[in-house]
């Protein structure tokens, strides 16, 4: 996710309403494939107030169209309904879903619609996705759920494949329920709590009391570390509900949620406040990897003033080792990811100690990208929203961006911190670098587009030829800051002088490497 995307869709979801929208909600948006200014403009209008403030989980299926798809031959609607429900994105399942041939493949009608590589597919548009499932029936899904059942279990996907057994009424008794509840248990530990909500929100679950307590037990424990409180505690309390150690674990796991909420009490310092949020991080903890990097936190902040010099190498390990949040879709069961939640106090550690090292440009590197992933709002009871005022003078657009938002959501008991450069940290720093470098490299994107909206915007006056006097002119900025973009920019851009800029501007103008705003008004 790259945070100039997300700052440029946060108003346009914003619109004229009241309730404010947080960070990760409009990354989230601005990653759809295909997705226009009309469409985030329509679709946060279409959400609710929770679920703008990422309180509550965000729909499956995004309501980005009013309209269905248009009429195609029958082979062909068949593949797209198939590509729309599925649960993988594995080719092979599909294509044995829909016992589709290679001319229903390659016809204009899909091509345009899905693409296929590497044994995978993709929609290009999640629009489209959106008006085939707005345009199909009830019968017509079913039909295609138990053809996606029985093409997932021939190929040995059997256990997420149980969601379309049950969705296509091929698995209906208490036993198949209950496993599905199992499998949804095993992608919420494996750092798939998304796919393990909508597992637990199937309506199929909501039949007798006891699977009905388990289905929202596990919701809850979802909800949890998507950073959704809202709905967090709502599933607790309907989880407890059900007897025994279900009724106490949800009990406990409702004041766990309704915690994060309120805020770490008062009348401790910063630091021990923020800290007093790690017992409530270790009951949310959900995978192995949640518990080894609360693990590894606990020890560095053991050392973090005796011995700076360790903690500067313990906190590198750690980011290194981290595996990011998983994607939402496909469902993947393989183990790893750290759970949205536990990743969001991890980037908050990452940014605060670089921080304290003095390295403004590498936090901001690391809290634009956790802010458009990651729950960030309630972590350290809003702590946040404080180092993103110590960022104000080297990434202004992300103050002016996500700041409003941060200080409108944050708990209700909020932790105000003023960082100080006391220690050291070239081994976080170098690590801190490395893992930009590797998310352009992921995510195939051009150089321009790591830029800030305000980087780009000095960057095109340099290209014009502006000195940086002109550029703050031209800007209304001083002629420090323009120096602190430029920095910034450099360094992103992998240049050091003007000379360089230019040269890679003409080459990602060649690779078609448009800035992402650009793109979207074409779209």
């Amino acid at each position: 996710m790259r945070p100039p995307e997300a700052l440029s869709a946060l108003p346009l979801v914003q619109g004229s309403s009241a309730a404010p929208v947080a960070p990760q909600v409009a990354g989230r948006l601005s990653a759809l494939p295909g997705i226009t200014t009309e469409h985030l403009r329509a679709v946060g209008d279409r959400l609710s107030a929770a679920q703008r403030a990422g309180l509550a989980v965000l729909p499956d299926v995004w309501p980005l169209s009013t309209a269905a798809a248009p009429e195609a031959e029958p082979g062909v609607r068949r593949l797209l309904l198939a590509a729309a429900l599925s649960v993988t994105d594995r080719a092979d399942v599909l294509l044995a879903a829909t016992a589709t041939d290679t001319r229903v493949v390659i016809s204009e009608a899909v091509q345009r619609t899905v693409r296929f590589s590497a044994g995978r597919f993709r929609f290009l548009s999640e629009a489209d996705r959106s008006a085939i499932l707005a345009g199909a029936d009830a019968a017509e899904c079913e039909t295609i759920h138990r053809a996606l059942w029985l093409a997932h279990r021939q190929h040995g996907l059997a256990d997420v494949g149980l969601w379309h057994a049950v969705h296509g009424r091929a698995e209906t008794d208490p036993r198949a329920l209950r496993a599905l509840i199992a499998v949804g248990q095993r992608l919420l530990t494996r750092g798939n709590p998304e796919a393990a909500f909508r597992i637990a929100s199937a309506r199929a679950l909501a039949g007798a009391a006891a699977i009905r307590s388990n289905a929202a037990m596990l919701g809850a424990r979802s909800a949890l570390v998507l950073g959704c409180f809202d709905d967090a505690v709502r599933l607790f309390q309907a989880a407890e509900l059900g007897e025994g150690d279900l009724r106490a674990q949800a009990q406990t796991g409702r004041r766990v949620a309704q915690s994060f909420l309120d805020g770490p009490d008062e009348g401790a310092d910063a630091l021990a406040r923020v800290a007093s949020q790690l017992p409530l991080l270790r009951s949310a903890a959900a995978t192995a990897t949640d518990h080894a990097a609360l693990t590894g936190i606990d020890s560095i902040a053991e050392i973090w003033w005796t011995s700076p010099e360790e903690a500067d190498e313990r906190h590198a390990r750690l980011y290194l080792s981290v595996i990011p949040a998983a994607e939402v879709w496909p469902w993947n069961s393989a183990a790893g990811p750290l759970s949205p939640l536990i990743e969001a106090h991890v980037r908050g550690q990452q940014a605060g100690f670089l921080l304290h090292a003095g390295r403004a440009a590498e936090a901001a590197d690391v809290l634009g990208d956790a802010l458009a992933r990651l729950p960030m709002t309630h972590i350290g009871g809003g702590v946040t929203s404080s180092a993103l005022v110590a960022l104000r003078d080297d990434a202004p657009e992300l103050v002016q961006g996500f700041g409003p938002a941060l200080i409108a959501l944050r708990p209700g008991r909020t932790v105000g911190y003023a960082v100080v450069p006391d220690v050291d940290g070239p081994s976080t720093v170098a690590v801190s670098r490395t893992a930009v470098d590797e998310r352009t490299t992921r995510q195939g994107l051009p150089a321009l587009a790591l830029l800030t909206g305000r980087e780009r915007g000095v960057i095109d006056l340099l290209a014009r030829g502006l000195r940086n006097r002109e550029i703050g002119l031209e800007l209304g900025i001083s002629e420090r800051t323009v120096e602190v973009h430029l920095t910034n920019a450099f360094r992103k851009l992998g240049v050091r002088n003007r000379a360089e800029v230019l040269a890679r501007l003409l080459e990602d103008r060649e690779e078609g490497g448009a800035p992402a705003s650009r793109r979207r008004e074409r779209a």
